[in-house]
């Protein structure tokens, strides 16, 4: 007997129940007067479109559920109902390790279709896991002004063992070497001292240049040390350098320094003095703007140093973002406040590391910041408008609760990392154009993959 009791009062505490939501749908229903804002109000509401169905002034609202609209007499067929919002996923390959001529997979699913309805929204997991032998591409350019000579020496010096530190990362690496000093011109250059710049410390040095691309990127370990113990020294005349003429070269000329499409990308600045940045030109007369394309000579040299301006920290930040390019700014103790000041301004691209008075710890900095950027994932999205993308995850903490994060720390190889996107519309874009669209999910830090959503 007392089962049936329970089962009577389960029944009646359902009936109420829905009663409760349909009486709280038909409060959001009724007050529609056009087709559209019925059907952005719920996804219970319908419409009634039989002409002949009585208007709002006589007590029967053409917006309401539709077993209310069949009540007061619509007709069934003409009963316009919002459609319910959907996740097909389109592409959900497995994770994929480097392999030689495959792409891997390391963000799953690959790619979906989101239906959705105004005011709702709708969830989706997202797998991450960081590849196991990442294609790994270093180019190392250097400050070659005097005041760096001891540390070439010790770059040289290092070569192997650069090469054995890289090989504890993956197996797939290649270097690539470029340097660099300051513009060719008045008043980074005494007059007269173009040949010699380094006449004042009664010394001998090669001619002042910009930025000069030594050797392409290349698995040549032999090849990177020759070329390093090959290059000279020049000289300028303040402590400024003009460092960022040489990034914006190094990522551009991308057929000239060979940079891998599927691979981490790594530029290693090394200087022990500051930058010029954009407006510094117009003390030697060079006014224009960067195009940022790439104008390397016949000799590897920046031949356009004197017709265009330094680039600004925010033309940088662009470019290394487009490009997939991490910085790493190996500098002196002196000016770690001034570089980190400058690795704020372009965010996450950009990483500082002080370098001892001769470069000995460079590969300390290397490793470091390698295990610093594949470390850490962020994921980003190019959603706009009314269509909003939320991100949580508990960063692979077992048990750990779900926190609004869009990015991980101290990932591990192989580990698999969830987050769970929401995906919400306000409404429907006015611009119908809009209304099928494809966003982009990327990885940041964890470079070089995208999937679309």
């Amino acid at each position: 007997m007392s089962y049936w009791i329970v089962s009577y009062f389960l029944i009646v505490l359902l009936l109420k129940t829905n009663l409760a939501q349909d009486i709280q749908h038909m409060q959001v229903c009724i007050v529609q007067t056009t087709c559209k804002s019925c059907m952005e109000a719920s996804n219970r509401c319908g419409w009634c479109s039989d002409w002949e169905y009585s208007n709002f002034t006589i007590g029967k609202p053409r917006c309401n559920i539709p077993e209310r609209l069949i009540a007061f007499g619509c007709p069934s067929f003409a009963i316009k109902e919002a459609t319910t919002g959907s996740v097909q996923l389109l592409q959900d390959e497995n994770f994929q390790d480097v392999i030689i001529d495959q792409i891997p997979v390391q963000l799953k699913p690959q790619k979906i279709r989101i239906k959705l309805r105004p005011l709702s929204e709708e969830i989706l997991r997202i797998q991450y896991r960081p590849a196991k032998n990442y294609p790994l591409d270093l180019y190392y350019l250097m400050d070659l002004t005097w005041s760096m000579q001891d540390d070439k020496e010790t770059l040289v010096g290092l070569g192997w063992k650069m090469a054995n530190t890289l090989g504890t990362f993956t197996n797939n690496f290649r270097l690539g070497f470029g340097s660099y000093a300051d513009k060719p011109l008045m008043p980074y250059i005494f007059p007269g001292y173009e040949d010699n710049p380094c006449q004042a410390e009664h010394a001998t040095c090669a001619p002042l240049y910009s930025f000069r691309h030594h050797m392409t990127l290349s698995g040549d370990v032999q090849e990177f040390i020759k070329k390093v113990n090959a290059s000279d020294v020049t000289g300028n005349v303040d402590n400024l350098e003009g460092g960022l003429d040489g990034v914006v070269q190094a990522v551009v000329c991308g057929e000239q320094v060979g940079w891998g499409h599927q691979a981490r990308k790594l530029m290693l600045v090394a200087t022990d003095g500051s930058l010029h940045f954009a407006g510094d030109g117009k003390l030697g007369g060079v006014v224009h703007r960067q195009d940022f394309m790439c104008y390397l000579n016949s000799d590897g040299e920046y031949s356009m140093a004197t017709e265009f301006d330094y680039p600004s920290l925010a033309e940088i930040s662009r470019l290394l973002q487009s490009h997939k390019v991490n910085l790493i700014f190996a500098i002196g103790e002196d000016h770690r406040e001034e570089y980190e000041n400058i690795a704020e301004l372009l965010k996450e691209k950009a990483h500082v590391a002080t370098l001892t008075g001769n470069s000995s710890n460079i590969l300390e900095i290397v490793e470091q910041a390698y295990h610093e950027i594949v470390s850490k994932v962020i994921l980003r999205d190019n959603s706009t408008g009314s269509f909003n993308v939320e991100y949580f995850s508990n960063c692979g903490v077992q048990d750990g609760p779900q926190m609004p994060t869009s990015e991980c720390n101290g990932l591990l190889e192989g580990h698999v990392y969830n987050f769970d996107v929401k995906f919400s519309l306000k409404e429907c874009p006015a611009n119908e154009s809009l209304w099928v669209r494809i966003y982009n999910v990327s990885e940041v830090r964890q470079i070089f993959y995208n999937a679309h959503i």
